[in-house]
């Protein structure tokens, strides 16, 4: 989860769903980021536009009000998310 300024990184799958390439059949939905992180380990800050390096899984990167989000949301970081607003799990600096 990726958060600066009350925004919240997404990005959306393929439309496709060979292309979204899930077991959770995720095609067209907006997603977190997804990869290998140590825990906590992440830069206080950081600049620049996301972009797309994965066309054939992701179509697009936007940033979006944590209040406002687009839909559908890709269920696992639904559940994220649902976890951040109630402060379970999450460490804040």
């Amino acid at each position: 989860m990726v958060l600066k300024d009350g925004e919240l990184l997404l990005s959306k799958r393929h439309e496709d769903p060979e292309k979204a390439s899930s077991l959770l059949n995720g095609a067209g939905t907006w997603t977190m980021p997804g990869a290998k992180l140590d825990f906590g380990l992440f830069p206080d800050s950081f600049s620049g536009k996301p972009k797309v390096m994965e066309p054939d899984e992701i179509t697009e990167w936007d940033w979006f009000d944590i209040n406002n989000l687009p839909s559908p949301i890709y269920f696992p970081s639904a559940k994220v998310l649902e976890n951040y607003k109630q402060k379970k799990f999450y460490i804040s600096r």
